[in-house]
C-alpha cells in the first residue's frame, strides 16, 4: 500500500510570529491554503510556497522596510506589489467603483512616480552625503541619548587630529553628566557647551564643542555663498561701486551678526567699552599707503609697520573688532 503525502495545514503560529506574520493570512474553511494580504493571490499552505511566494512578489516586512537606504538601493527589489495609498485614499477607491483594472493601473503610476522621484533626489544630492548623514550625531536628541554612535567617524572624515579625536571621544561620553539648558537649538546648545565651566573654571568640553561648532558652521552647498553675493550686490551697488573691500567686508560682517542675534541696528545695543572708546580719547586707526609705496604722512606722525597711522600720538591703540558688535 503507497504511502499517503503528507499535505501541511495552514499554521496558527505563522499570524503570531516568523517572517510571514505581517502579509500572510488564513482562509475560512479551507486548511490547505493561504492568501497573501498584498496581492490577494492563493498559495499552498506549505512554508517552502510561502518563501517562494515572499521571494517572486517581493514582499516587504514592516520590519524590514526601516533598513533600507531608498538614496543607495534598488528601490525596484523593495516594492510591494500592491502598493498603500494611505487611509483617506484607500477609503475612497473603496467607496467609488472604479474598475479592478483602473485602481491597478493607480497604484502603479503611484509606485512609478515615487520611484522617478527618489531618482531625481539621487540626482541632486551632493557628493558629501553620507558626511552629512553622520553630523545628525551633532543634535541635541543624538548627543543627550545615554545609547549613541560614536562620534570618531565624523572627526576623522573632517581630518581632526588623533589627539583631539581622543580627548572629544571622552568628552562625548561625559556630556550625559550635565544638565543643560539649551537644549532645543543645536547651535546654541553647543555655544553653551564650549562656554561652560567646571569648579577649577577649566572647560572640560574644549575640543568637543570646538569640533562641533566647526562642523555645523561648513558651508556643505553653494546656498549659502550664493546669499552672500546677493548681499555683497545690494551693499556695493552702482552708486557705492568706489568702495573697498574691507568696507565691504566690515557691512556684511555687521549684517549677518545682526541677523544672527536677531536684532536690527535700531534695537541693538553698542557694548560699554565700544561707546567707551568712541566717546573717549581713541582715535580710529587710518589706512596709509601700502609699505611698498611712500606714505604721505608727515615725518613726525608714527606709522606702522601694517600701512595704519595713529590719529593721536597719546591715544592708546585699540583693535575694535566687527565680530563683537
Amino acid at each position: 500500500m503507497p504511502k499517503q503525502a503528507y499535505t501541511q495545514k495552514f499554521r496558527k503560529e505563522w499570524l503570531q510570529e516568523g517572517f510571514c506574520k505581517d502579509w500572510i493570512m488564513e482562509i475560512p474553511g479551507d486548511a490547505n491554503n493561504a492568501r497573501c494580504k498584498y496581492c490577494n493571490s492563493v498559495f499552498r499552505a506549505k512554508l517552502y510556497d510561502i518563501k517562494e511566494h515572499a521571494k517572486m512578489n517581493r514582499v516587504v516586512l514592516p520590519t524590514q522596510a526601516h533598513r533600507i537606504d531608498p538614496f543607495t538601493c534598488n528601490l525596484e527589489e523593495y516594492l510591494s506589489p500592491r502598493i498603500t495609498l494611505g487611509y483617506e485614499a484607500e477609503k475612497k477607491l473603496l467607496e467609488s467603483s472604479i474598475t479592478p483594472d483602473q485602481e491597478k493601473n493607480l497604484r502603479n503610476r503611484c509606485s512609478e512616480f515615487l520611484i522617478e522621484l527618489i531618482r531625481q533626489l539621487r540626482q541632486r544630492l551632493p557628493d558629501n552625503i553620507k558626511v552629512l548623514k553622520t553630523m545628525s550625531v551633532l543634535s541635541v536628541s543624538q548627543t543627550l541619548s545615554v545609547v549613541k554612535d560614536s562620534i570618531c567617524p565624523l572627526l576623522e572624515s573632517m581630518n581632526f587630529s588623533s589627539e583631539i579625536i581622543a580627548k572629544a571621544d571622552m568628552q562625548w561620553s561625559n556630556i550625559t553628566l550635565i544638565k543643560w539648558s539649551e537644549t532645543k537649538d543645536t547651535v546654541k546648545f553647543w555655544v553653551e557647551v564650549l562656554q561652560y565651566k567646571d569648579a577649577a573654571n577649566s572647560v572640560p568640553f574644549l575640543e568637543l564643542a570646538t569640533c562641533a561648532l566647526t562642523i555645523v558652521s561648513l558651508p556643505h552647498s553653494n546656498a549659502e555663498v550664493e546669499r552672500i553675493f546677493s548681499q555683497m550686490n545690494l551693499v556695493k551697488n552702482k552708486l557705492r561701486n568706489k568702495m573697498k573691500t574691507d568696507t565691504v567686508n566690515a557691512i556684511l560682517h555687521i549684517r549677518y551678526g545682526l541677523k544672527r542675534m536677531e536684532k536690527t541696528c535700531s534695537t541693538y545695543e553698542f557694548p560699554n567699552d565700544v561707546l567707551d572708546s568712541v566717546k573717549g580719547n581713541t582715535k580710529y586707526l587710518t589706512r596709509t599707503a601700502s609699505p611698498d609705496q611712500p606714505s604721505t604722512s608727515s615725518p613726525d606722525q608714527p606709522t606702522a609697520s601694517s600701512g595704519y597711522v595713529m590719529a593721536d600720538e597719546d591715544a592708546e591703540q585699540q583693535d575694535i573688532f566687527i565680530e563683537e558688535l
